[in-house]
């Protein structure tokens, strides 16, 4: 129940990095700009792609049910003193108190 808690994994920056290819999209004439032959090979294609079975536009879009929220619930605190002590009794929140004894 209380396990170690895991680590973190650290993920590190690229190294070796090159920019090797820089496109873009030309709007006025809805082509992409700056690609490598391979992928333009890819893209003029486009025009034998099959089309979709369905329709996007006939397919009804659904309204998600409200999501709902769990309460959280209060944290629960123990009041610890020694019996004769002179010191002030320490609030302790009960997770604390449950690991020190396991």
């Amino acid at each position: 129940m209380f396990g170690k808690k895991k680590k973190r994994l650290e993920i590190s920056a690229p190294s070796n990095f090159e920019h090797r290819v820089h496109t873009g999209f030309d709007p006025h004439e809805q082509k992409f700009t700056g690609l490598p032959q391979q992928w333009q090979s890819l893209l003029a294609d486009t025009a034998n792609r099959p089309k979709p079975m369905v329709d996007p536009s006939y397919i009804t879009p659904i309204q998600l049910a409200p999501m709902k929220v769990l309460p959280v619930p209060a944290p629960h605190f123990l009041c610890l003193s020694a019996v004769g002590s002179s010191r002030p009794p320490t609030l302790v929140h009960s997770e604390t108190v449950l690991r020190a004894l396991f």
